[in-house]
């Protein structure tokens, strides 16, 4: 069902089937499956869901990991300011254990210089008159996006409204999460203090006034919104294979699922949980 967009899904009689809209004609399709496994990411699948189970008075909760920024100063400069044949991703990655099994890691993915980083340099740096200033700070800053894991962070709600009309998605909105987020500034701030003690060390010094812990939605991780669970809950939560109440043979297979966000990649864990509910989906019955 290429070039289609996926407006809802659903069963009769235990056999699943996605409606869609075709890109090219506009017209309405409905295709049916032995099993359907739902992967447009966790605000994608999230919004099919809400959609498909028509709960537009529902408001629901994501877990996030939420982000922070911290620039790092080097005593020493990189020779050139350019941004020319640089890898694109992250330079390293420090991880901070907080517990002794692991379990309460804090990431920080390490950047270089990019354009982006002159706009964000406070006002007086931007006369013509300090562009040799500038030039030498830039060169000495390393831009740090962090991660606390879900646990430690507030994440967010998001809502649905419902389409005017058929053929169309679900107009979505995202707000900062009724719950509070003293313990992710009290998480953050014992981060700032094993970064200062670990500067002299690493040869990159926290600028500690800069450090930023960033609006809710804007981290790359986060999910939740339909978690595993032993005994779920109607519509709220999925059973061990994805599945939310009353679906027999639909079952989601990306972050929505998961209970909890750590602040490490979690991509491959992502992967590893699809595949185990896709093999014991195929497997046979379960309920």
């Amino acid at each position: 069902m290429g070039n289609h967009v996926a407006l809802r899904v659903g069963e009769k009689d235990r056999q699943p089937f996605v409606q869609a809209r075709s890109l090219s004609s506009g017209a309405l399709e409905t295709f049916s499956a032995d099993k359907i496994f739902v992967a447009c990411g966790a605000l994608g699948t999230t919004r099919l869901v809400t959609q498909s189970l028509e709960a537009w008075s529902r408001r629901v909760h994501l877990i996030e990991a939420s982000q922070f920024l911290v620039p790092f100063l080097s005593p020493k400069g990189a020779k050139h300011l350019t941004q020319e044949g640089s890898f694109t991703l992250n330079q390293f990655n420090m991880l901070l254990p907080f517990d002794e099994v692991g379990h309460d890691l804090v990431q920080i993915h390490g950047y270089p210089y990019n354009e982006a980083m002159d706009e964000a340099l406070p006002g007086p740096l931007q006369l013509p008159s300090l562009r040799g200033v500038k030039s030498a700070l830039l060169k000495r800053i390393t831009i740090g996006l962090g991660y606390l894991p879900s646990w430690w962070s507030a994440g967010f709600d998001v809502s649905f409204t419902r389409p005017d009309a058929d053929g169309q998605l679900a107009a979505m909105a995202l707000a900062p999460s009724s719950a509070s987020h003293e313990l992710a500034n009290t998480k953050l701030r014992s981060v700032v203090k094993r970064l200062v003690v670990a500067g002299p060390h690493l040869g990159i010094f926290p600028v500690v006034p800069q450090i930023k812990l960033a609006a809710p939605t804007k981290s790359y991780h986060f999910g939740g919104s339909f978690p595993h669970a032993s005994a779920p809950k109607d519509g709220l939560e999925s059973d061990i294979l994805g599945r939310v109440q009353p679906w027999h043979n639909i079952h989601l297979v990306d972050a929505s699922v998961f209970p909890t966000v750590p602040a490490t990649t979690f991509t491959l864990s992502i992967m590893a949980n699809a595949h185990r509910i896709a093999r014991r989906a195929l497997e046979g019955p379960h309920g």
